[in-house]
């Protein structure tokens, strides 16, 4: 998807104009994003969404710029585009709406700014008519159910499920390191974490004060990521509205086209912002890349072996602790998980996520869970926490996991 969405921006970046060093500084900048290198590794629908996104985009800017018949199909191109945008990804869709107010203003006048205002409209409309009215009814209930729930638990966003919970805090134990921690660290670590995903979004702002702007568009687009970024992670009324961070995936494509711009004319503070923004980025995946490998040598030892053994078991339901690994067993293997998604049905997950609030033995006995897999590194009291509820079962040990068997536990009847 992302590379996709390179060639296309390659492609306007040379309709605007753009020569053959612009293309190159294009490419390095997209493909070396940090918040791509991020998040490309899941699987998630985010890069069509943000294809789709930047469909639509350019779409209405070359509809601005067309007319007769051109300009009919390319507002045709923009609203199937929102469409998909809206039937793909929630959070590409709020960035939708959010430029909403700004991007029809940014990209035209007169009649123009009416077609640019109603394209989210009609994308709307051709997405109840691909899927039913009450199909897109339920998805936009679905999408409020998520961030009403992210809107009361965003404090606990992060946080240890077990140690922050009412249940089976320890007292004087420290409940983890949530997201959005309180005070000036809080600050200062979203400052960091906005400015390791996407350093060089952020320089280009200072480039006004030397370089003549790009044009009003790409500079709406841009702010308008940034600004969501910005917003959703420190105003807590909108927190709930998803991790700012995640928004610098939308920031990729102007960003690296103005950049491109900024570049061809060869201004000397350009390049050294440049240079400054691409050590930045340099050392943000370089620390990306140590964490996670020190991670997964820490935390992932043995896993494999379990859920080995696990797919060799008749099917059943598992639960497994910490809750990054319930997906891991559900795409691996042909069990059913206690886990949930973001979608219609959230709030059922709010007993147990983002902090457990009920006992395991009555989770797991309505639930009918019969594997327990818990990694002791990040829980190591939670061996003895399912002993306790669980006195008869079995356990077999992968190093750093352990997975307890409840068939002989009553939870099964």
């Amino acid at each position: 998807m992302d590379f996709l969405t390179l060639i296309l921006i390659v492609v306007a970046f040379v309709m605007m104009g753009g020569g053959q060093y612009g293309v190159a500084a294009l490419i390095l900048i997209y493909g070396m994003a940090p918040v791509l290198a991020a998040y490309n590794v899941q699987l998630a629908s985010r890069g069509l969404g943000n294809l789709l996104l930047v469909i639509k985009m350019f779409a209405e800017v070359g509809a601005i710029h067309s007319d007769g018949a051109t300009a009919a199909a390319l507002w045709i191109v923009a609203a199937l585009a929102a469409a998909g945008v809206i039937l793909t990804h929630k959070m590409t869709t709020q960035f939708m709406l959010f430029a909403w107010p700004i991007w029809p203003l940014s990209i035209g006048a007169g009649v123009d700014i009416l077609f640019a205002f109603a394209v989210p409209v009609a994308g709307l409309f051709i997405a109840a008519g691909a899927t039913g009215v009450k199909f897109q009814a339920r998805q936009w209930a679905a999408h409020a159910e998520i961030v009403g729930f992210w809107t009361r638990r965003w404090r606990d966003l992060g946080g240890h499920s077990f140690r922050r919970s009412p249940i089976y805090a320890v007292p004087g134990q420290s409940g983890g390191k949530t997201f959005h921690q309180p005070g000036v660290r809080g600050a200062v670590s979203h400052v960091v974490l906005l400015g390791s995903y996407l350093p060089m979004a952020f320089l280009l702002p200072m480039s006004l004060l030397w370089s003549p702007p790009p044009p009003t568009w790409l500079i709406a687009w841009l702010f308008v990521a940034l600004a969501a970024s910005i917003l959703t992670l420190f105003v807590p009324f909108l927190k709930g509205l998803g991790g700012g961070h995640l928004y610098l995936f939308n920031a990729v494509p102007p960003a690296a086209i103005w950049w491109g711009l900024l570049l061809e004319r060869g201004e000397t503070p350009s390049f050294i912002f440049f240079a400054v923004g691409f050590a930045a980025t340099i050392t943000s995946l370089a620390i990306a890349y140590r964490r996670r490998t020190v991670l997964s040598r820490r935390s992932d030892g043995g896993l494999d072996e379990a859920i080995a053994f696990l797919r060799a078991e008749p099917a059943s339901r598992v639960a497994a602790f910490p809750w990054t690994v319930p997906e891991r067993i559900a795409f691996e293997t042909h069990h059913r998980v206690f886990w949930g998604g973001h979608g219609a049905g959230l709030d059922k997950l709010e007993p147990f996520f983002p902090v457990m609030s009920r006992t395991l033995r009555e989770a797991f006995s309505e639930h009918r869970i019969r594997w327990v897999l818990l990694s002791t590194t990040w829980w190591p009291e939670g061996e003895a926490a399912i002993r306790r509820e669980f006195p008869d079962a079995k356990d077999r040990r992968f190093e750093g996991w352990i997975l307890f068997d409840l068939r002989e536990s009553g939870v099964l009847q």
